[in-house]
């Protein structure tokens, strides 16, 4: 609703008023948000929320990652195998790791974290031995 143009701004600033108005945010984060409608930059928000909890992140040393598995009943065995890959590769931070399914994969899985692709599946090792095969 705050960025449909059709919605005037007082009603915008009521809607803001009312949802804060339900837990303790300081005051100056409901005028950042009005002012941010005012301004017309609301679709915008969404980008600059995701850009702070990821310096956030870095910053309290946590690695958000995605694995992406083949099935479901492969989840526990390949999540406990990407927890270790990833405390390899990244000691010093603690991994939380979102698991969903992808029925496309033939097998394994893909990791996906700080803008990295960890590819263990069966389609990604038969590239990887193609190119070791024809010298690509």
């Amino acid at each position: 609703m705050l960025t449909n143009p059709e919605i005037p701004l007082a009603k915008k600033y009521d809607i803001i008023d009312k949802v804060f108005a339900l837990d303790d945010t300081k005051e100056l984060m409901k005028n950042f948000i009005k002012e941010m409608c005012k301004l017309g930059y609301c679709d915008e928000m969404r980008d600059i929320f995701d850009s702070y909890y990821r310096i956030d992140d870095e910053a309290n040393h946590i690695l958000k990652a995605e694995l992406i598995s083949a099935d479901s009943s492969d989840e526990d065995d390949n999540a406990k195998q990407a927890q270790d890959f990833l405390k390899s590769r990244y000691p010093d931070y603690t991994i939380e790791l979102t698991k969903t399914v992808d029925a496309d994969l033939l097998g394994g899985y893909v990791i996906r974290a700080h803008h990295k692709e960890y590819d263990r599946s069966f389609e990604g090792r038969f590239c990887q031995l193609e190119r070791k095969l024809t010298g690509r």
